[in-house]
This record gives structure tokens, sequence and C-alpha cells, in this order.
């Protein structure tokens, strides 16, 4: 059966990305701390290369906290700008969780502007489990109905 395209919409069809493998990536650091910007693009045409799907970045791994909110930018757009210079192959998640909720609604906002084609974002420590039904809805008016958006939530944290 042959693949077909995604919608003609902003996003890709969210029905498509759970199909989809999708593979977490580390965010390439220098050794002075930098975000690695090379090694970003370097890693997307790597993977571009063996055939995957969609990338889990920007704190796919767990490892936010290694990165302050500049570096969350500046590597999101690098995945991004990276992915679109060999013709937008990968479905891009990018990681919007920060210190605090109102910084990772910003980064939500950011990012959805860069073009991320998936946002996600765990609220962690910042909200009680009676807060995240509000933060959800916060970060859907930022994204808008047709962004796809994925909360993953550990309940040990939050």
């Amino acid at each position: 059966m042959a693949e077909t395209s995604p919608p003609a919409a902003s996003h890709k069809s969210s029905d498509k990305l759970i199909k989809d493998n999708l593979v977490p990536v580390i965010t390439p650091k220098l050794p002075n701390g930098d975000v690695d910007l090379q090694g970003i693009a370097n890693l997307v045409e790597f993977h571009h290369g063996l055939g995957t799907r969609a990338l889990f970045s920007v704190g796919g791994l767990g490892r936010f906290h290694e990165l302050n909110d500049a570096q969350r930018i500046l590597a999101a757009e690098a995945f991004i700008n990276s992915n679109k210079k060999l013709g937008s192959p990968l479905l891009i998640f990018t990681g919007a969780t920060s210190e605090s909720a109102d910084s990772t609604l910003a980064n939500i906002k950011q990012m959805t502007e860069l073009g991320a084609d998936v946002v996600f974002f765990a609220p962690l420590f910042f909200l009680r489990p009676d807060d995240i039904p509000d933060f959800v809805r916060k970060a859907r008016d930022e994204l808008g109905s047709e962004m796809p958006m994925l909360l993953y939530n550990n309940p040990d944290f939050s």
C-alpha cells in the first residue's frame, strides 16, 4: 500500500505521528557548554540517512535541565532548520520544558513559531497535579488547535 502525503495543513497529521518511529536524541554540546549546531546538523543528516521518521529533540532524553531557555530555543531552531535544509523529511518534536510554567509557555510559543512539528513538555516540579489541566489549556492557546502537542507527565514528579 502506498504511503499517502500528510494533509495540506500547517502541521503534519497527528495520526501519522503515532505510526512512525520516533528516536530520542541528545542535544550535542561543545566542551565549553554551548550548543553544538554542527553536531545537530550531523545528527539530523545521520537519522535522515537511516530512514528515521521523527526526532524527539531538546530534552527528549530527560536532560532538559542541562540547557537554559536560550540554548533550548537555539537547539530547537538548529534541529528544525537542519531538517528544512534536507527538504523536511523528518518530523521534529521539540521539548519546551523549562524551570517554570511561564517560561515553558514562552518556549512553546517560540518553538511553534520556529516551525516545530510537535512541541512536547513535562510540567514536572512547577505544577501540582490539579494545575495541569489549566496549564494544558494555556499551552493549547499558545499552540492553536491544529498543532500537535505532547504532554508527558511523570506523576512521581508533579
